[in-house]
């Protein structure tokens, strides 16, 4: 009975500190946006860095954004990621955008796919060249791609790509596994 009432107190104590935080940090690479003030800044912040190409009809939808900083990404998820990118060129999710985020143009960002016997594809819609870096002014990552996952013009969902997850993040992703 003891170890009940231990128990109960200690979930009564983690329900009062998760309440007052802005953001809940699961113990993986996601972390779910609660902060309704937060949600919209982070859709604006989004939306802004893929020109307004959101068709009005479809900015209450379901969308992820993948936010790639190709100078700041390690070399395994940025490697993983180009790669999965030139994959599924022609198979991507109508749901699904795609930032590549470096301060160059876009000769700079070929040569990353250059790199990987590629060229820069062309994804209409979906693919956006973020060349003078707004995602990293916005602070929308850190130091490897990132994912946002959205709904009714907010963001409730951001997982960071890590090493040790970015295959999974990728297919996740690609795949259309997880909304």
């Amino acid at each position: 009975m003891k170890n009940c009432s231990i128990f109960i107190k200690m979930v009564i104590f983690l329900l009062f500190f998760s309440c007052n935080n802005s953001t809940y940090k699961g113990l993986s690479n996601e972390e779910f946006i609660v902060d309704m003030k937060q949600q919209n800044l982070l859709f604006e912040q989004l939306s802004e860095l893929v020109q307004g190409e959101i068709p009005v009809n479809r900015l209450n939808d379901s969308l992820i954004f993948l936010i790639v900083p190709l100078k700041e990404s390690c070399p395994s998820c940025l490697n993983k990621t180009l790669d999965s990118i030139l994959k599924h060129k022609s198979d991507l999710l109508a749901n699904r955008l795609i930032v590549l985020s470096i301060k160059g143009g876009r000769k700079t960002i070929n040569s990353y796919f250059r790199e990987r016997n590629g060229e820069l594809p062309t994804i209409s819609g979906q693919l956006f060249l973020d060349s003078t870096n707004r995602a990293s002014d916005f602070k929308l990552f850190e130091d490897n791609p990132v994912f946002y996952y959205t709904v009714n013009r907010k963001a409730y969902k951001k997982v960071k790509a890590l090493p040790e997850t970015v295959k999974t993040d990728l297919k996740n992703y690609f795949s259309g596994r997880t909304i």
